[in-house]
């Protein structure tokens, strides 16, 4: 395999760099016969390495803790545990998904080192690779305000519905039209979540208002939320599009 034929096809810088990183662990595995692995994949992330090993008829296996869960992991030999799952006691204080998040980068944890976060009215799960665990179990003793318990568990026991379907009225599938819904607020201020870094299509950035969503587009909105394209379900009488959404908890 010609490593640098995979990667020249790429014109992202940041896709041949993670593309560079997954062959240079199925090329451990092919000399040492030793399980390697991906760190977590978001969606757009999986097409990507998923075509490009297939392109290359290169074997591999797809680890996800449930169902429910969005991140991937791509590995190379047999399966070993790969993630820590902690669930966290949130009787006393209601945690959001943000807070968790952020106190995990304050610990210095890159996003391909945290998995899928689910937050419930009683408790909330969190995903990190293995290797970052002795970091958790030292240094997280605190999320938000609030002083929390950690507990290592095998099993994501969700209660609750963690998305959410709702329709809007939109004048076009323009990206500044659906952002002004979904924030919600002007059109005129979406445009400055476009100006300043905020807004992701298929988790790449977007700037550009212009851009036309189509139904499975996941739009990530920092300090909003996470959201998924679903389908055009007419027009009304007025002349708008009622666009179905899918809302993340």
């Amino acid at each position: 395999m010609k490593k640098m034929n995979t990667l020249s096809s790429y014109g992202s810088k940041e896709d041949r760099f993670l593309l560079s990183r997954i062959l240079d662990q199925y090329l451990k595995f092919s000399k040492t016969g030793k399980t390697t692995c991906s760190p977590f994949l978001d969606e757009r992330e999986q097409t990507l390495i998923k075509n490009a090993l297939n392109g290359k008829k290169i074997p591999f296996s797809i680890y996800k803790k449930n169902a429910t869960c969005t991140k991937e992991i791509i590995y190379f030999g047999e399966e070993i545990p790969f993630v820590t799952c902690y669930e966290i006691d949130n009787q006393e204080a209601k945690l959001r998904h943000k807070d968790i998040l952020g106190s995990l980068f304050a610990l210095g944890l890159t996003p391909d080192s945290i998995g899928d976060i689910f937050v419930e009215d009683n408790r909330a799960y969190f995903l990190v690779l293995k290797k970052v665990e002795p970091l958790i179990d030292q240094e997280l003793k605190q999320i938000g305000r609030s002083i929390v318990k950690l507990n290592k568990v095998e099993d994501i026991l969700l209660e609750e519905e963690h998305e959410e379907s709702k329709i809007l009225f939109v004048s076009s599938r323009r990206l500044d039209a659906v952002l002004s819904r979904l924030i919600p607020t002007s059109r005129t201020k979406a445009l400055t979540y476009l100006k300043n870094h905020k807004v992701r299509c298929n988790y790449q950035e977007v700037q550009d208002p212009d851009f036309l969503l189509s139904e499975g587009t996941i739009i990530s909105i920092l300090s909003v939320g996470k959201f998924r394209i679903g389908k055009v379900l007419g027009n009304s009488k007025s002349g708008k599009i009622q666009l179905e959404v899918i809302k993340y908890r």
